[in-house]
């Protein structure tokens, strides 16, 4: 097996956003969907953002929240009684006279990531508030689970910076032109104040961090072709590439066979990543480095074929190419 300078390629999966497109949610609010996550939007002091599904134990296995695009806020969350962590600029308060937790970000903007363990939630309710007094600002919620792969990907991963929107014209007399159309995006929900996530160095401050930085907003679409080579299976006999029967729910939902609680030994790459994004349909947030959060961003698929080829008794290659998206 190969090893790279990055290791673990991550994917985030938004299992709202997946269950949304399935016909599974009551009600909703656009924050929890991909398609507001760079348009950022003020709220009122007091705001409650949710999302009510119909039906329970769809969330099974989900194992973070993330906070996209905020400045100034702070929240609890009712629906949900588990524990939940900490991974990334999160600060936890308590509110002396109710007794209820409080959420806030160490810096702003920097997305808030929390680690949870859903189960039987069908319903969670986000309640807001202003840190000072004014309004609040957010561009999104995800809720999901995460994958990664348990090898590191082949030497050789590609790495591209386009800039399709970009079109230049030379004229008869010899003059060049051009023109620029969505080679950047309008907001970047996935800033990050360090060089090195590990080690913690800050390249900014919180001061610095006061208003959003506009110079922080990166030109140009990234895109990574990754494979891997000689994917073998679990000790239990779980492939990692795809389930051991796709037509066994309790295999398609990373489920245990005995009492249906979430079983991750199940997850493998199909039923934790590309049956949840349907293909290139859904979006999902992507970590070239899985063993920190500061190269995040919003990608799909390049493709909507997914080839698995079997080079020895239950041991694959595969490869697939991710795009960034907004």
């Amino acid at each position: 097996m190969s090893y790279n300078s990055l290791s673990g390629p991550t994917f985030y999966i938004n299992s709202i956003e997946s269950l949304y497109n399935k016909g599974f949610v009551d009600t909703i609010n656009p924050v929890f969907l991909s398609s507001s996550w760079h348009s950022p939007k003020s709220y009122s002091l007091d705001s409650s953002l949710s999302v009510s599904l119909n039906k329970s134990g769809l969330l099974k296995g989900s194992s973070y929240i993330m906070i996209l695009g905020h400045k100034n806020i702070s929240f609890n969350i009712e629906g949900l009684t588990d524990e939940i962590g900490i991974i990334s600029n999160v600060s936890i308060s308590e509110d002396e006279a109710t007794g209820d937790t409080f959420y806030s970000a160490t810096f702003d903007y920097v997305p808030m990531i929390l680690s949870v363990a859903l189960e039987n939630q069908s319903s969670l309710d986000f309640n807001f508030i202003s840190l000072n007094g004014d309004d609040f600002q957010l561009s999104g919620i995800s809720i999901g689970n995460t994958y990664t792969l348990p090898y590191n990907p082949d030497l050789g991963i590609k790495k591209n910076i386009s800039y399709d929107g970009v079109s230049t014209i030379d004229t008869e007399y010899g003059s060049t032109y051009s023109s620029n159309f969505g080679s950047s995006k309008p907001f970047n929900p996935f800033i990050n104040i360090y060089s090195d996530a590990e080690q913690g160095t800050l390249y900014n401050n919180e001061e610095t961090l006061d208003n959003y930085p506009k110079e922080s907003i990166p030109s140009g679409r990234r895109s990574y072709d990754i494979s891997y080579s000689y994917i073998g299976s679990s000790s239990s006999g779980q492939n990692h590439l795809m389930p051991r029967d796709f037509n066994y729910s309790n295999d398609l939902m990373n489920l245990d066979d005995d009492d249906g609680s979430s079983n991750y030994e199940k997850n493998n790459l199909y039923t934790s990543v590309i049956n949840k994004t349907m293909g290139t349909h859904i979006p999902f947030i992507f970590s070239l480095n899985g063993s920190n959060t500061n190269e995040l961003m919003l990608a799909r698929f390049k493709d909507n074929n997914f080839s698995f080829d079997e080079v020895a008794p239950n041991i694959h290659h595969v490869s697939y190419g991710i795009r960034e998206v907004w």
